[in-house]
């Protein structure tokens, strides 16, 4: 794989130094193209450091702006007017490339992904960390664009869902070292009151327990810039090395924690709060989901109209689902949800995450949340122990990972579902851009035991839900 890099900075010269001298001892110039760098209207001694480290990497290409178009927009221009690889890397400035990656990334053969990226713990469906993500430019250039906010790919990652355009997931964190909000930390260094996101990083600077270990490794670096322009013989900006943190006016600090406040209490009161089924799926979705939604409202009729007293969830999911299946099933029922949630265990937004799950079920019910791959020797033991030999009237695969791998939890955990059971396999049409073989893989399953296809649309990309309503080819019996 050739790929280019696209980096944007304002205002982050200690980074950007340290990011493109791990880039230079991390990769060898022949494995990719060009390393794209946009000046978002600096005013620090970033465009000196780039200036300098152009005469040393042939492979850095530097773009200019005098004003500050906000990381979104610039990241698209850099994608649409000056990579030109299939492939872009994208980093944040304040990142370090620890190793070449290329070795351990997804075989993609039979696929072209929109992006191959770490999913974030805190969104309600798929959405990459931008910091470090894999973007293919093609599908990039066909699909809604990066734009301003704090959430610059938003739109991008919506589309990539509701289309069911395929990605792939890949666990940057083993390659590129984030910083994280070494951003936010410049903008009150700098005092830049006027910065959107400026608020926010006075909220983050009160509540977050590394902000203070941050700023003290911002120092280190902030010593090698001063070394490095004095090797050179350049000045560096006339600014101090350390500005104290402008106060942010009083309304906003109101009105910022404000928010947080009340989206907090939503969160916590929406599994909580009683409402007619039909608003059901709505909540499900602010909860999180991955499902088309009017498949989903479909399934979730038919599981209603059973009220199940077991129900098992395998392939762990954004909560929205689960949610649902405790809505449905009968005030005292078990539920247990087991699988890898679709980002990393050691992400720090997981015990939170993990935490909300447990939250979902209804007073008198009884649910466990198993963090673990579904096929690993000793997980489907834990699903037996807690079920104590109840029979499962409903199973619901999200179905997360290959076509053999359906295969193998299809083989494991249907066992379980009494005659007259609810079998639910999800994600059974192909997506944009991967292979055929998870679908392939459900044909051979209905083709066995027979079954029904929910389908919002005959030619939609992704999406679709299986049934199968198990009859006597399964053990079981209540």
């Amino acid at each position: 794989m050739t790929f280019d890099i696209a980096i944007v900075s304002h205002n982050t010269d200690f980074y950007l130094l340290n990011l493109l001298s791990s880039v230079r001892e991390a990769l060898s110039p022949n494995s990719f193209g060009s390393c794209h760098v946009w000046d978002n209207g600096s005013t620090d001694a970033s465009l000196a450091v780039l200036e300098e480290l152009a005469r040393d990497m042939p492979w850095l290409e530097v773009h200019t702006e005098s004003t500050n178009l906000g990381h979104g927009p610039a990241l698209d221009r850099l994608l649409r007017d000056h990579c030109r690889e299939e492939w872009v890397l994208l980093l944040d400035s304040d990142t370090r490339l620890l190793r070449d990656f290329r070795a351990a990334l997804p075989d993609l053969t039979h696929e072209t992904p929109a992006f191959i990226g770490q999913i974030h713990s805190q969104a309600r469906r798929p959405y990459a960390y931008l910091c470090h993500l894999l973007v293919n430019r093609g599908r990039y250039l066909r699909l809604p664009p990066f734009t301003g906010g704090g959430a610059p790919g938003v739109d991008f990652f919506r589309a990539v869902h509701q289309l069911g355009v395929h990605w792939r997931r890949f666990r940057w964190v083993d390659y590129v070292e984030h910083y994280g909000q070494g951003t936010l930390h410049r903008l009150l260094e700098l005092g830049e009151t006027d910065h959107e996101l400026y608020a926010f990083a006075w909220e983050e600077s009160r509540r977050n327990p590394v902000w203070s270990k941050a700023v003290a490794r911002e120092r280190e670096l902030k010593q090698r810039l001063a070394e490095f322009l004095a090797q050179k013989g350049t000045t560096a900006s006339t600014r101090p090395a350390d500005l104290a943190p402008v106060e942010t006016p009083a309304s906003s600090r109101h009105v910022s924690a404000l928010a947080a406040a009340r989206h907090a209490l939503i969160q916590r009161a929406l599994p909580r709060v009683p409402l007619p089924s039909r608003f059901l799926p709505l909540v499900a979705a602010k909860v999180g989901t991955a499902q088309n939604r009017h498949e989903l409202e479909l399934l979730f009729g038919r599981v209603r109209q059973m009220r199940p007293w077991t129900v098992v969830e395998v392939g762990s999911t954004y909560g929205g689902t689960l949610f649902l299946w405790a809505r449905a099933a009968r005030p005292d029922a078990t539920l247990v949800s087991v699988g890898l949630p679709p980002w990393e265990l050691d992400d720090p937004g997981e015990e939170g995450r993990r935490r909300a799950l447990a939250t979902l079920a209804r007073r008198k019910q009884r649910l466990r949340v198993i963090r673990a791959d579904p096929l690993h020797g000793e997980t489907r033991g834990k699903v037996d122990s807690f079920l104590g030999g109840r029979p499962v009237d409903f199973l619901f695969f999200a179905t997360q990972g290959s076509a053999e791998q359906l295969r193998e939890r299809f083989e494991r955990y249907a066992p379980l579902v009494r005659a007259g059971g609810l079998i639910a396999v999800d994600e059974i049409r192909s997506r944009l851009g991967a292979d055929h073989t998870l679908s392939e893989s459900w044909r051979d399953i209905r083709s066995r035991f027979g079954g029904e296809e929910l389908v919002d649309r005959e030619d939609q990309n992704g999406f679709g839900i299986g049934l199968i309503r198990v009859g006597d080819w399964n053990r079981g019996g209540r």
